[in-house]
């Protein structure tokens, strides 16, 4: 299977989760309650950051898949697997994102007033 057709079929499977994801919270949390507003978007975008992350495949060249499934599979299912890659990857993603979701809260703080 071509790889490229491989990463559109995830990207698509991942935008429709995190569609249906927001949808869901947005039902049962209502946006001015504790867990509304940034905290939705920021709990959708960890779960399109988990998802659609890559990372690169070890004892493949230039193959790339999700860094969870990388992780996974290298630190179960191989004896000798490596997965200090696809978890530093993961975990930089994730401070990337709390980080920018800190400023997002500072700044709307600070525009506000």
């Amino acid at each position: 299977m071509n790889a490229d057709l491989v990463w559109q079929i995830i990207i698509a499977a991942s935008a429709l989760g995190a569609v249906a994801l927001w949808l869901t919270l947005w039902w049962m949390v209502p946006a001015r309650g504790r867990f509304g507003g940034i905290w939705r978007w920021l709990l959708v975008a960890a779960a399109l950051l988990f998802f659609l992350l890559p990372a690169p495949v070890p004892n493949f060249s230039g193959a790339q898949a999700p860094a969870f499934v990388v992780m996974i599979f290298e630190a179960f299912f191989q004896r000798a697997g490596e997965p200090e890659e696809s978890m530093r990857r993961l975990l930089t993603g994730g401070v990337g994102l709390i980080m920018l979701a800190a400023l997002w809260l500072l700044l709307r703080r600070f525009v506000r007033r």
